[in-house]
């Protein structure tokens, strides 16, 4: 019962709800009627009165539009929408509240029974449903809808009454006040005149006017009232009108661009809006030209803009875009034809062609509108593909005649394509075909317009033989695309290669002209000698020295370097014609290291010690220093000597390999003779047989004939070679007189002789047609030329025999006096010590050092004699035996002197240098050894093959052998220690003991020094492939010439005893290594290939020098003892620094 009684209460209370929403709407209607009527009077009065213009007419239409919208929105719709329960609405609560303000017997009755709905759940459910029962029954009879009286409305409708009559008076008393301004409000966007006592009339039939002309604007004034004053309003600015009259104005626009808006005004009142039509002339606003180069060129393709006057290559695709404005035609006229043009797009043309020929055209453009018509002229110069351009010099390496290299450049206006080197070779041997045009491929920047080239030549490549003439050029092709590819030719050059005679008439020369300037400077650097002497004796002579003193050793200085630069040409002479004559006629092996030596030797004669020692002097000269001066005088003089000396060995070393080579080259041009001949002598005697067998044979004569008449042409060629061959023995003779070689070669002149004479016969019985006679004289030819052949053959090889042991015998006995001398100057210097200088002993002994330095000469004299007949005595000897003597000379002067310390000091020195020409000596003496070993073996073993072409490896007991070897010299040091220990305490003062100690460190010294060379080759060419198959064996050498340097100074240290040690174990490891190698599978041998130069021989020889001076500062010569060693390394850090 009580949810009924709830039920209808809320039924009340929504009826309520929509009656609320229901006076809220008739409200809303009376506010907003109220609103919009005010609004409107307001700006239809405005704009009435005020004639505003467009831009507030709008404001003010769309914001009434807007604001009426607005106030309608929020006082109708909103509770409109609340009334069909639409949005949010005000709740039952908010309506009990309401009701019981207005019914006083409500009061909150209605809103306590709604809060105890709500506490239904949650208390004594009876107690209240009896508590909302009872409210309930009392508020039935009440309606809650007669809270909301409709009738209180009618007080806000009165105030929509005043505006209402308002209007209602307007509309009916002056209806156009609110008519034209409701149109001019609606028509927002038109302009409207102002009502006005005159009127704007133009007299203009038209308002066009063409582009960039003046437009003058005529205007007329009609009415009651005419105005003083007319303006012309634009965009921009306003302008005054010219007063014509009364009633006639004027205005001129100058140089109309673009159409124009304009209105006119006076008093205050405005005209329309007029618009003057500006007719744009036709024209070409822009227009672009697209080049599409053929691809060839190598040009990008690439737009022009703004330019009709092009030059393009032959071939380009040109495409003319023309972009234009108020133009209805483009035509294109040449002196040929007319084209009309199509527009591509609004205002766009397009003409398109192939340049094939300069021409000139004319742009014609054109408008319907205004039937004007424009032109412009231009040119097209059309570029056709120039022949390609080519410039060669040809240079030739100074130091290698074979060696050619062309310095060029190619050129071409788009590009060369690739570049050509052809040449072709006449043989002077007209039985040998000669070569074809042959085509080489020079690398070029393929493409590029301008290219320099160098191309390096090697005649030797090409087989071209003495006697041959050869032709080439270069060929250059550009890439030309449209015509095909187009070629030009450098100039033809010729090239004819000297005959071999005269080659070797050449190298003659060169060597007679070789053995003048080693004679020329010889005799220089002896005046330079004589006249640093009596220098000498002047400064000597002098108490002061002097400007003149300078100027004359300046002038020495400037002759010194003079020399040295010529020494250095000659050594360029020297290699060229050592070079010239291996090119000619191959040497021999043996020859070859000898020509290698004497380059070597050579190489260290040209030293910069005399220039360093002219510098020293001229400073001490600048310092004043008499005493020094002289000093350095004296070891300038010892050295200009010394360069005599040595270049007399070089020239007397050049004489006998010069001699040797020409001995060696006419036993071969005899043996090659005789093979010639002898296959004559079977051609002759062929030539009999076929003639026997075509006796019957009449057609058989011609042939017969032609092949006797070669046959003669072939002995008459070899007669003429056998002359030549007489020529070389005679200059054979001239050498064997200037080496002072007193060899017999009677006998192989008399078989030349004998052979000459049977040639000269076998040729007269030949145009006789005896051939079989001529055959037996050409086979006897043969033989007897075989046989000087070989008589020259022995009697070079006795010769070296001869010479090699007697030159052994010599240095044996010079290393017997060089040993003797070495104990003299050490007893000499133990004796030294102990004495006093006030001893009458003290005179004797200065005799004893003078004796020694008189033996010493006759050794020097000994040594630099055999030094001219042996090369493998090196330069580093005679230089040690320089040093020798100077220190010799400066022990007697500080002996003279009584300067006891400095004359032992020096005499140190003396005995050092006699101890080290000893071992460099011994060195000589074992490479004499093997030299006469392997000149025996090659004679025993001749025509079978050299046991240096043996296997590496094969049968190969060197590395064992080396490591007992050192097992047994350790043995040895480790005795000698012990030996002084033992002894060497109680006898320091024995001189026979002193003797016999420097002769086991010298013998030791020298063992350890061969076994140190030995490793020194092994490690070459076991480690010939860089792979280091027995390891790094530098650190053994390098310790074994440690050892070297304290046996040679008489030190034995604990130090040196592990050393040696060390190096033993490293043997061991190698040995193993050596085995290990030994075990696997053979490889097989590859020759190895020579590699072309690919450079110009100018830059090659430029990075040479590069190399060769990196090298000469930092290696020091492999052959040289550890001593010298350490002084070269000094030497050389030296001159880095």
């Amino acid at each position: 019962m009580s949810e009924n009684r709830y039920s209808e209460l809320l039924n009340k209370l929504d009826a309520f709800t929509r009656k609320y929403y229901l006076n809220e709407i008739l409200r809303g209607v009376i506010f907003t009627s109220i609103y919009v009527l005010v609004l409107f009077l307001f700006v239809n009065l405005a704009e009435y009165y005020l004639f505003l213009s467009t831009t507030l007419r709008k404001v003010l239409f769309y914001g009434f539009l807007f604001s009426s919208a607005l106030v309608f929105t929020r006082f109708v719709l909103l509770p409109l929408f609340r009334y069909y329960k639409l949005g949010k609405i005000i709740s039952h609560e908010t309506a009990a509240e309401i009701i019981g303000k207005h019914f006083a017997e409500v009061k909150d009755k209605l809103l306590n029974v709604l809060q105890l709905k709500k506490m239904e759940n949650s208390s004594d459910i009876s107690l209240l449903q009896a508590s909302i029962q009872q409210k309930a029954n009392e508020l039935k009879p009440i309606n809650f809808a007669l809270a909301i009286d409709l009738k209180q409305n009618r007080k806000y409708a009165k105030y929509l009454l005043p505006p209402a009559l308002i209007l209602l008076f307007i509309i009916i008393a002056a209806p156009n006040v609110i008519t034209e301004s409701s149109k001019r409000l609606y028509l927002n966007n038109q302009e409207f005149e102002k009502a006005a006592p005159f009127t704007f009339i133009i007299e203009n039939k038209e308002l066009k006017a063409l582009q960039n002309t003046d437009f003058t604007l005529q205007v007329r004034m009609e009415g009651n009232s005419l105005p003083a004053e007319v303006y012309v309003e634009t965009e921009k600015q306003n302008f005054k009108l010219k007063k014509l009259s009364a009633n006639t104005f004027s205005h001129t626009f100058s140089s109309l661009q673009q159409s124009l808006s304009f209105n006119l005004q006076a008093n205050g009142f405005r005209s329309k809006t007029y618009r003057i039509e500006v007719l744009a002339k036709p024209t070409i606003a822009s227009f672009d030209v697209r080049c599409n180069y053929p691809a060839y060129t190598g040009k990008q393709d690439e737009t022009l803009r703004g330019t009709g006057d092009l030059s393009v290559p032959l071939g380009t695709k040109l495409s003319w875009l023309f972009k234009t404005t108020n133009t209805s035609q483009v035509e294109i006229k040449t002196d040929a034809q007319t084209f009309k043009l199509s527009p591509k797009e609004s205002d766009k043309f397009l003409f398109e062609t192939t340049a094939k020929q300069s021409l000139r055209y004319t742009v014609f453009i054109s408008n319907n509108e205004t039937g004007i018509q424009d032109s412009v002229n231009y040119s097209l110069n059309v570029i056709p593909d120039l022949y390609p351009t080519i410039e060669v010099s040809e240079k030739r390496d100074t130091s290698n005649k074979d060696y050619f290299y062309y310095i060029g450049e190619v050129g071409d206006d788009y590009g060369v394509k690739n570049l050509t080197f052809h040449y072709s070779i006449e043989r002077e041997d007209s039985s040998q075909n000669a070569s074809r045009n042959q085509v080489a491929n020079v690398p070029i920047a393929s493409g590029n317009a301008n290219a320099r080239f160098t191309y390096f030549w090697n005649l030797k490549e090409i087989g071209l033989k003495p006697g041959d003439k050869m032709n080439y050029y270069f060929e250059v092709w550009d890439n030309d695309g449209v015509n095909g590819s187009k070629s030009t030719r450098s100039s033809l050059y010729n090239f004819n290669m000297p005959s071999q005679r005269a080659l070797e008439k050449e190298i003659d020369a060169q060597s007679d002209e070789l053995k003048k300037d080693l004679s020329a400077s010889m005799k220089q650097a002896k005046d330079l000698k004589n006249k640093l002497k009596d220098a000498q004796d002047k400064l000597l002579e002098k108490k002061n020295l002097n400007w003149e003193d300078k100027k004359n050793l300046n002038d020495l200085a400037d002759k010194q370097k003079e020399l040295q630069e010529q020494l250095k040409e000659i050594k360029d002479k020297l290699n060229e014609t050592l070079k010239k004559q291996e090119d000619v006629n191959p040497a021999s092996e043996q020859l070859k290291q000898k020509q290698e030596k004497l380059q070597e030797l050579f190489n260290k004669v040209l030293d910069d010690e005399i220039k360093k020692l002219y510098d020293k002097l001229a400073k001490m000269l600048e310092e004043l220093n008499k005493k020094d001066a002289v000093e350095k005088m004296s070891e300038m003089q010892m050295s200009n000597e010394k360069l005599e000396k040595e270049l007399d060995r070089m020239l007397e070393l050049f004489k006998k390999l010069e001699f040797n080579k020409k001995l060696e080259e006419t036993a071969n041009k005899l043996e090659q003779l005789a093979k010639k001949q002898e296959e004559l002598a079977k051609q002759t005697e062929e030539q009999k047989e076929n003639a026997a067998n075509d006796k019957q044979n009449k057609n058989a004569d011609a042939q017969k004939q032609e092949q006797q008449k070669q046959l003669q042409a072939e002995q008459k060629n070899l007669q003429e070679q056998l002359k030549e061959a007489t020529e070389d023995l005679n200059e054979l003779k001239k050498l064997n007189e200037e080496s002072k070689s007193e060899q017999d070669m009677k006998e192989a002149e008399q078989n030349m002789e004998t052979a000459e004479k049977q040639m000269d016969d076998a040729q007269q019985q030949m145009e006789q047609s005896q051939n079989q006679k001529a055959s037996q004289n050409q086979k006897s030819a043969a033989n007897n030329m075989k046989s000087a052949a070989q008589k020259m053959k022995n009697m070079k090889n006795q010769m070296e025999q001869d010479a090699l042991a007697e030159d052994m015998q010599a240095l044996r006995q010079l290393l017997k006096n060089i040993m003797k001398l070495s104990f003299e100057q050490e007893g000499l210097m133990n004796e030294l010590k102990a004495i006093n200088i006030n001893n009458p002993k003290y005179v004797q002994l200065m005799k004893t050092q003078q004796k020694i330095r008189e033996n010493s000469k006759m050794v020097e004299d000994s040594l630099y004699a055999l030094a001219r007949r042996q090369e493998s005595i090196q330069s580093f000897v005679t230089k040690e035996m320089n040093n020798v003597n100077r220190y010799l000379a400066k022990t007697i002067a500080h002996l003279e002197d009584r300067y006891i310390s400095n004359a032992l000091s020096d005499q140190q020195f003396v005995m050092t240098g006699y101890n080290n020409l000893a071992l460099m000596l011994s060195e000589s003496l074992q490479n004499m050894q093997m030299q006469m070993s392997e000149s025996q073996s090659d004679q025993q073993q001749s025509g079978k093959p050299s046991a240096a072409c043996k296997k590496p490896g094969k049968n190969n007991k060197g590395m064992p052998n080396m490591s007992q070897m050192q097992k047994q010299l350790n043995d040895k040091i480790n005795q000698l220690g012990e030996m002084m220990k033992r002894e060497g305490a109680g006898q320091q003062g024995n001189r026979e003991f002193q003797k016999e100690l420097s002769k086991q460190f010298s013998e030791l010294a020298g063992k350890q020094a061969e076994l140190r060379k030995a490793l020194e080759k092994m490690n070459q060419e076991q480690n010939k492939d860089g792979k280091n198959s027995l390891g790094n064996l530098g650190e053994a050498i390098e310790k074994m010439n440690q050892t070297e340097t304290q046996l040679v100074n008489k030190q034995l240290t604990t130090e040196m005893l592990k050393r040696q040690q060390e190096i033993f174990t490293r043997l061991l490891e190698a040995e193993n290594a050596q085995r290990q190698r030994e075990e696997q599978p053979e490889r097989e041998s590859r020759t190895g290939q020579d590699t072309n130069r690919k450079m110009p021989p100018s830059l090659e020889e430029y990075l040479k020098q590069q190399q060769q001076q990196a090298d000469f500062f930092k290696t020091v010569p492999p052959s040289l003892k550890p001593y010298y060693k350490q002084l070269s390394e000094q030497y050389f850090r030296n001159l880095s620094e």
